[in-house]
């Protein structure tokens, strides 16, 4: 009689509570803020070079005469500084660290008995592409040291 392997797969349920726990640590951490805060700065930076120092990029640079390449590149940099804003507006938005990750549920944990219980909705994409490998709303109990997990597809 042979023994099967030890060997685990994760199923999508394992793979969207893993998912949901990367959320809320990311969220709790504040890197997603963070990131969102370097992309709009980085932005800012770039279209304020473009919308009001055109020069320093078009300096010694030839293009045909007649060519507005000034007025081209502070349009062009007034568009990045609108990306910069929104960039900005979704930090400030979407990242807060101190809020509470997901909604509440009504209930108690069945685990710990308290009612701590957030869900989310938790949608897992394969790795460098859009294609959706499992999808779901992921319930967590927020309490310190509970490990209850649930998924309802």
């Amino acid at each position: 009689m042979t023994t099967p392997s030890p060997t685990i797969v994760s199923t999508s349920d394992d793979l969207l509570i893993r998912e949901a726990i990367r959320q809320r640590q990311l969220h709790r951490s504040g890197k997603s803020l963070a990131g969102a805060l370097a992309l709009a700065v980085f932005f800012a930076a770039v279209g304020y070079a473009l919308a009001f120092r055109p020069g320093l990029i078009n300096n010694n640079m030839p293009y045909p005469d007649g060519f507005p390449l000034n007025t081209v590149l502070t349009i062009c940099g007034i568009l990045v500084l609108l990306v910069a804003a929104v960039f900005l507006a979704s930090a400030v938005r979407g990242a807060r660290p101190r809020a509470p990750w997901g909604d509440p549920v009504a209930g108690d944990c069945p685990v710990c008995s308290e009612a701590a219980l957030r869900q989310d909705a938790i949608l897992l994409r394969e790795k460098g592409t859009l294609v959706t490998v499992a999808s779901g709303a992921v319930t967590l109990c927020d309490s310190p040291g509970c490990p209850h997990a649930a998924v309802q597809e």
